[in-house]
């Protein structure tokens, strides 16, 4: 006799609802495309330069690289979300715990635009991408879900 040992929780899928997969890849996309409209937005149409530091020190960031570290920050916040069901199992309290490690994640990133050597247009801008990047994530990765 062969058994299976999954957990009840991955197999089960609710008409319409959108797997926890689907759902978290959406979150990665969701990260760039939420990026790259703030970005856009700041530099584009608001023209503001998003230049870091001074000299031959001194980095442009651009769209590409923007979208880049947005998605890749989203899946490591999938990675982490993959590890805590892993430990605890899916459901609320893994979701509470990921939000909780989350907004201290975002948080933390802050430090970067703000201790940054630039002028106060580019810091503002990179709090506003900070912000609504990690919004965007924190809301995707658990949006249909009891969290």
């Amino acid at each position: 006799m062969s058994t299976t040992n999954t957990h009840p929780a991955a197999t089960i899928q609710l008409r319409g609802m959108p797997s926890a997969r689907t759902r978290r890849v959406t979150s990665v996309a969701t990260a760039g495309i939420v990026a790259l409209v703030t970005w856009l937005n700041v530099h584009v149409l608001g023209d503001v330069a998003l230049v870091v530091g001074s000299g031959a020190d001194a980095m442009e960031l651009g769209g590409v690289r923007i979208v880049v570290s947005a998605m890749a920050a989203a899946l490591a916040g999938w990675a982490v979300l993959a590890l805590i069901e892993s430990q605890v199992g899916r459901g609320a309290h893994a979701l509470r715990l990921w939000r909780r490690i989350a907004i201290g994640v975002a948080i933390v990133s802050l430090i970067g635009p703000l201790t940054a050597d630039a002028p106060a247009s580019t810091i503002g801008s990179l709090v506003a991408l900070h912000a609504t990047v990690a919004t965007a994530v924190i809301a995707s990765m658990t949006v249909g879900r009891a969290a």
